[in-house]
């Protein structure tokens, strides 16, 4: 583990990652769709520290961006 992995943030998650609780407020969706989006890979997978998913903060806005850009253009017709 690495020291970035050891110093916690908020809600005892390690810095530089985000926990379920938080994508959910980032993207305005419950648990299950969360959890949806992930299965279908909509969203990237989170990584397990023991029964915590994380999500790497920059991982996310990378993917954000992309998907973003991937969308434009794509409006009704």
């Amino acid at each position: 583990m690495t020291s970035e992995m050891k110093r916690k943030g908020t809600h005892g998650t390690p810095e530089g990652y985000a926990n379920m609780t938080e994508m959910c407020e980032r993207f305005g969706r419950s648990r299950k769709t969360i959890r949806i989006m992930v299965e279908t890979g909509a969203l990237p997978r989170p990584l397990k520290f023991g029964r915590q998913n994380l999500w790497d903060r920059k991982e996310i806005e990378t993917w954000l961006k992309h998907a973003k850009f991937a969308t434009k253009g794509k409006g009704r017709h």
